[in-house]
């Protein structure tokens, strides 16, 4: 059986990383687990290494300085050595139905991207439940309010190698570091399949960085679903 990777960035939080990773801690298929600290205080990031310290799967890698989410999603991938990763946000939890329901689709292909369908309980998604997303046809999508939320929540399954390829580093887009990197994938030809059934629990609280600049995200976040109206 194909095995496949969680990967998991995070900046501060510890607590919160030990609840997202507490489901998968004896989940058989996933056989390892990133955490990808981007440069948080030490007395924190220390604090992880020993609450985790006796869970084989578990690797924490560190950044050299805060680059910001994008640039830890992208290395806790770099350093999966699976092939099929779940990109998880620090805040988020999935369990074991959730796996489940990846292992029903019968062929996991390198340029789709595999996304939920819901993000209980605030984001349903379900409106484009079986849809691929491309570059042909996302224009006719682009009025369900909901898809910009979709666009810009990196919780899903992807391809390691493709996902690296078409990887871009913005140190300006932060909050948008989701529907940044939607455009670049979409552009490259490649494809978002919304998974009926898939789900997972999508925690918002008041002290994630996406609320900390909020206005500035939501700037950036619309011009780019702007850049994303226009592809054909």
């Amino acid at each position: 059986m194909i095995k496949i990777s969680v990967c998991v960035p995070f900046y501060r939080r510890p607590d919160l990383v030990m609840q997202t990773i507490k489901p998968l801690i004896y989940e058989d298929r996933v056989d390892e687990i990133i955490l990808s600290d981007d440069y948080s205080p030490l007395d924190e990031y220390h604090k992880l290494i020993e609450n985790t310290k006796d869970i084989a799967k578990i690797r924490i890698v560190r950044g050299v300085r805060n680059f910001h989410v994008q640039h830890a999603k992208r290395n806790a991938i770099s350093f999966s050595k699976n092939e099929w990763c779940v990109i998880l946000d620090n805040d988020n939890i999935i369990d074991s139905n959730f796996i489940d329901r990846l292992y029903d689709i019968p062929q996991w292909i390198p340029d789709v991207i595999y996304h939920p369908a819901f993000a209980s309980p605030r984001f349903d998604y379900r409106i484009f439940n079986g849809m691929y997303i491309t570059k042909e046809n996302i224009h006719t999508i682009t009025h369900h309010d909901i898809l910009v939320t979709l666009l810009n929540t990196n919780n899903y399954m992807c391809n390691r190698d493709a996902y690296l390829f078409n990887y871009k580093y913005d140190s300006s887009i932060r909050g948008a570091d989701g529907i940044f990197f939607a455009y670049n994938w979409l552009m490259s030809g490649n494809q978002i399949y919304v998974v009926p059934e898939l789900s997972y629990f999508h925690r918002v609280h008041e002290g994630s960085e996406f609320l900390n600049e909020k206005d500035n995200n939501m700037r950036l976040i619309y011009s780019w679903f702007d850049n994303i109206k226009k592809l054909r």
